[in-house]
C-alpha cells in the first residue's frame, strides 16, 4: 500500500500535515479491508450456488473488484465502495465501461452491474447499475 502525503503550499503546520496524511492512510486501509471482506463473502455465497469469483483487470487499467460467474456462464460485475456519492459515480462509470468493452457475443451481457457499499439501502440506478449494501448480501 502506498501512503500519500498531504501537502499544500499554503499549509505550514507540519502536525496538521501529518494528521491529514494519517487519516488518508486509515481510510485507504479501511477501504482495502472492506473490499476484502466483501470478496470473501461473495466467494462463500458463490460456492453455495456453484459460482466462482474472479478479479478483473486489463491492460487499459480497467478493473472490477469481482466478477461472479455461474456454471451456465452468466456473470455479474461488482465494484466495492465504502460509500460517498463521488465514489459510487466512479464505480458506476467503471462498470459501464467494462460492459461496453467486453465481447458480449462471446461472454453474453452481464446479468447485473453491482456496486456494494458499506451502508445505505439498495436501489437500481437509471444507468443500469445497482447499489446494494453489504447487509443485503446472503446466499
Amino acid at each position: 500500500m502506498e501512503c500519500l502525503a498531504f501537502s499544500h503550499p499554503l499549509v505550514t503546520d507540519r502536525a496538521s500535515l501529518r494528521a491529514r496524511s494519517a487519516k488518508h492512510r486509515e481510510l485507504t486501509a479501511f477501504g482495502f479491508l472492506f473490499e476484502s471482506l466483501v470478496v470473501r463473502d461473495l466467494r462463500i455465497y458463490g460456492q453455495s450456488g456453484d459460482a466462482v469469483v474472479h478479479h478483473y483487470r486489463d491492460s487499459d487499467e480497467l478493473e472490477a473488484d469481482a466478477i461472479i460467474e455461474t456454471r451456465d456462464r452468466r456473470w455479474i460485475a461488482v465494484e466495492v465502495k465504502l460509500g460517498g456519492q463521488a465514489r459510487i459515480e466512479e464505480a458506476a462509470r467503471s462498470l459501464l465501461r467494462l460492459k461496453n468493452k467486453v465481447d458480449t457475443e462471446r461472454v453474453g451481457e452481464p446479468s447485473k452491474l453491482l456496486i456494494i457499499t458499506a451502508t445505505g439501502y439498495g436501489y437500481d440506478r437509471p444507468d443500469g447499475t445497482t447499489i446494494l449494501p453489504i447487509t443485503a448480501l446472503g446466499p
